[in-house]
């Protein structure tokens, strides 16, 4: 009984954390919006969250911001090109934007909690449908888990954590942007919802190996709110058969 009220009090505390970002409640025609200004409809957003996300634990430094300069991306093992400062917020974050768009950011709270928010090019329109760019979703997750990661070890931010992956605006919408050997617009899978949620929960803090294996459980996750089993993040044939499709992932 003991371990039930301690894990309902864990969760409580992650959802008042939601609440304020916008990602606790599915129904709420806020959720997933944009906290920070950018874009009021983001597709999509991740935000990972350490045991106490209510703490400050981290000062917005020269040790901070030439962390999230030296950020590896996982996926490429080269530079992760988050984009460049944005100070003046209540987080740390850079953020990369393009003709007063942007595409991407990644902010780190003063708890140890970090957020990913992609923009306008993690979709686009053909034949009248939306197509939502996989194989970048799940590199850009990974990267940002593994951002985490490195976090949680300079900081000594102990477990447990939990992640929430949110789109928005997805009903109709299907999947390109597939590994090789996988059809680039295969139709047939399509997502039913309007917007939806993907949480996962640890019990310890993230290393570079789980980062990448809590990226493939969202992106298999992903897969099925678009109506398939496949894993069309992996190559499907090649030389890098069963391997993350890193030939058609970059930092565009």
């Amino acid at each position: 009984m003991y371990g039930l009220w301690r894990t309902e009090l864990q969760r409580a505390r992650w959802h008042r954390e939601k609440e304020r970002l916008r990602l606790a409640d599915l129904s709420g025609e806020d959720f997933c919006q944009d906290v920070f200004g950018f874009d009021p409809r983001p597709r999509v957003r991740l935000l990972l969250l350490p045991g106490d996300p209510e703490a400050e634990v981290i000062e917005f430094d020269a040790d901070l911001w030439s962390l999230l300069e030296q950020l590896i991306d996982p996926a490429l093992g080269q530079h992760a090109e988050w984009g460049s400062a944005a100070k003046g917020w209540r987080a740390a974050m850079r953020a990369r934007t393009y003709q007063h768009h942007w595409s991407h950011y990644l902010a780190v709270f003063r708890s140890g909690a970090v957020e990913m928010g992609l923009g306008g090019d993690i979709a686009f329109e053909k034949d009248g449908r939306w197509w939502f760019r996989l194989v970048t979703i799940v590199g850009r997750t990974w990267a940002a888990l593994e951002a985490f990661a490195q976090i949680q070890a300079q900081y000594n931010i102990p477990g447990p954590v939990q992640f929430t992956l949110g789109f928005n605006d997805t009903e109709g919408a299907s999947l390109s942007q597939v590994g090789a050997g996988w059809n680039q617009y295969w139709d047939q899978f399509c997502c039913r919802e309007r917007r939806f949620a993907h949480v996962l929960e640890m019990d310890e803090g993230l290393s570079s190996a789980s980062a990448k294996t809590a990226a493939f459980r969202l992106g298999s996750r992903i897969e099925e709110s678009f109506g398939s089993s496949d894993l069309r993040f992996l190559d499907r044939e090649g030389d890098r058969a069963g391997e993350f499709a890193s030939r058609t992932y970059t930092w565009r």
